[in-house]
């Protein structure tokens, strides 16, 4: 009887693969897979299949080739790529290859996401190795460790490689494919990959505005680096703003007037003077959209109504946006005046307590931005962004809950708070048995792998893919498709607190705002 219900389980795919034993194999298996899937280092697991990617013109697609290694390992294992064809021969930009490289993020206490009043909906994963640094293919290093290849696989162990497709606005649309090889000592494999490139393209600068902040590494290619990803660094200085703007899609700035202002202190220092913030404001590029993010967590301050319109008056008359993470309180935004504040950047506890909702709408309804934010994996239900954490808090939040919600920017309060080691294990910002690894940090410095500057973390190639499914609502609404684009969304994301974790959903909501976005241009 036994074995007659482990045959049933097997046949309805009931038992993941890695539940049973793994069939014997010699060279290289290889599998390609979504973007979305987080592959273990040691773990064998069937994830769904790739059947064909899909993208719009101007838009970025990733996606993975899994390479899983027999008992006896791979060495000298190579990875090539053709450029995606169509039918009439012509080719897209050659893709671009990372070796994911894992980085140990250790364990959280689990009572923290158990508490008497609830239970948590989003866990973090265990302790363990995860797939997160990427080192590009096009860099050589000595060293093998930091080497992209030729490399090796120790014994059932995975090697992913990440790849980039990017689609540019001149390209046709229709069908593309490329041939992947996957070489090693122990044996070849070959396989094809599909493209759907959609008729329609995403602006060159994003329409989601975004806050992200560079402490330490202020240096061009930080800046181009979180560019390349749809994501604003907070500040660039003057030199490189034309350059940024046009080629990257800069488009926003942050003045660096700050009051001291947070939730511990609850002061803040008088606003600096309005010929001073005209100044700094006339010593940017006139093209950028400006702002300030003068004080931090200041919603339960009710002492400082006072002090946040003075800044207000300070920054609206100089044609400066007043930015400031809190939710909306009735004495800084009722009445005809102007709202002291002018981006409301809000996080899921806020806006999921009892009549939230409607504040964020009167907000709105007045022409208030509201952000979105996440930080230090303290809210044990909304998506979080540190390593032990999957796709869908990273994406989801950027895309889906955003849209969901009529959220305009995303802010993230550090991306290189870096350990001693980054590459081998992340820092902890917090208390260490409550909070998981890589807060505070989406990129990874570059001198370990031979490049001068820094390189991209999965992570961020999530937040990435977010930022472009927000385009593809934005382009619903501007073609007045809402009765399309809010079951879609909702389908994927009920309320901030809960949301899918099915890739297949996912993808089916984005596709049918694809095809409404190709239909109402028509």
């Amino acid at each position: 009887m036994r074995r007659f219900w482990l045959a049933l389980f097997v046949s309805l795919g009931l038992f993941s693969s890695e539940s049973l034993r793994e069939s014997p194999f010699t060279g290289p298996k290889v599998l390609a897979v979504s973007g979305m899937e987080q592959i273990r280092l040691g773990e064998w697991q069937l994830p769904q299949t790739l059947t064909v990617l899909q993208a719009a013109k101007n838009e970025y697609e990733g996606f993975q080739l899994l390479i899983r290694a027999p008992k006896g390992g791979l060495s000298n294992v190579r990875v090539e790529l053709e450029p995606f064809r169509n039918e009439a021969g012509e080719t897209l930009p050659p893709p671009t290859l990372y070796r994911e490289h894992y980085v140990y993020a250790h364990a959280v206490k689990q009572d923290y996401y158990k508490r008497e009043t609830f239970v948590a909906t989003n866990v973090p994963g265990g302790a363990g190795w995860y797939a997160d640094a990427l080192i590009p293919f096009e860099v050589e290093k000595a060293d093998a460790r930091f080497r992209a290849q030729p490399f090796e696989v120790a014994g059932f162990q995975n090697q992913p490689i990440w790849i980039d497709v990017y689609v540019p606005e001149e390209a046709q649309a229709g069908r593309y494919t490329s041939q992947y090889t996957v070489s090693s000592d122990q044996g070849e494999v070959t396989g094809e990959v599909r493209l759907e490139v959609w008729n329609f393209t995403l602006p060159k600068s994003p329409s989601l505005g975004s806050s992200f902040l560079v402490w330490d590494y202020n240096e061009k290619a930080m800046y181009v680096e979180l560019l390349k990803h749809k994501l604003m660094p907070d500040y660039v200085e003057r030199e490189y703003q034309a350059e940024l703007l046009e080629d990257w899609g800069l488009r926003l700035l942050r003045l660096g007037f700050v009051s001291g202002g947070d939730y511990k202190s609850c002061a803040m220092r008088p606003p600096p003077s309005l010929a001073e913030m005209e100044k700094a404001a006339s010593e940017q590029d006139e093209r950028l959209s400006l702002y300030i993010y003068p004080a931090d967590e200041i919603t339960g301050c009710l002492n400082l109504t006072p002090d946040l319109r003075a800044w207000a008056d300070v920054a609206q008359e100089a044609g400066v946006k007043n930015l400031i993470p809190m939710f909306p309180r009735p004495d800084l935004y009722e009445g005809e005046a102007r709202s002291a504040v002018d981006v409301w950047v809000i996080y899921a506890e806020q806006l999921m307590a009892e009549g939230a909702l409607a504040t964020l709408r009167a907000v709105q309804a007045k022409g208030d931005e509201v952000w979105s934010y996440t930080a230090l994996a303290g809210e044990p239900h909304q998506p979080q962004w540190a390593l032990n954490y999957g796709a869908f808090d990273f994406r989801l939040l950027a895309g889906f809950i955003n849209l969901r919600y009529d959220m305009t920017g995303l802010l993230y309060w550090r991306v290189d708070n870096w350990s001693e080691d980054p590459w081998r294990a992340l820092k902890v910002t917090g208390d260490p048995n409550n909070y998981p690894a890589g807060e505070g940090m989406l990129l990874y410095p570059g001198e370990a792998v031979g490049v001068n500057g820094v390189v991209p973390s999965i992570r961020l190639k999530w937040l990435r893919e977010g930022v472009e499914d927000y385009e593809y609502g934005q382009l619903l609404k501007t073609l007045g498709k809402r009765e399309v684009l809010e079951p879609a969304v909702q389908r994927v994301v009920a309320d901030w607190y809960h949301w899918t974790r099915d890739v297949r959903v996912l993808e089916r909501s984005r596709q049918e705002l694809a095809e409404a976005i190709v239909a109402g241009q028509q």
